[in-house]
């Protein structure tokens, strides 16, 4: 179901207004939303359905202006995947929004370290 939604919007969780202490996400598609969040007692990731909930010392910013995310809004999820580090913690997810009509993909990690996520990500533009 989600490979027929298309992405509309990305926001931040950032701890204590930090811009770069990103404690949880939510991603915002046609008719839902599902949020990821940094468990900091054991550096996993949770993945929720539904709009993210912010705690007390949490600040909530749009980032789908980014950079990263400006190339992802309108995009589909092509395939994702849950990451398990080497002490058996699923601590990551790897997506690979597409855009078959631009004939590009960006791939984009979550990762959890130090009770923050990081997002990196990967543009591939299809062989013609």
């Amino acid at each position: 179901m989600l490979q027929t939604e298309q992405l509309v919007g990305v926001s931040y969780a950032l701890f204590e207004g930090q811009p770069h202490f990103i404690t949880a996400i939510e991603l915002r598609f046609t008719s839902l939303a599902f949020n990821l969040r940094a468990i900091a007692d054991d550096d996993t990731l949770s993945v929720n359905p539904g709009e993210l909930v912010l705690e007390s010392d949490e600040t909530l910013v749009e980032a789908g202006n980014s950079d990263l995310w400006s190339s992802c809004i309108g995009g589909r999820i092509a395939w994702g995947w849950r990451l398990t580090n080497q002490q058996g913690y699923n601590d990551g997810l790897r997506l690979e929004i597409n855009k078959p009509e631009e004939k590009l993909s960006t791939v984009v990690e979550f990762i959890v370290m130090a009770s923050g996520i990081y997002v990196f990500s990967a543009k591939h533009h299809e062989a013609v």
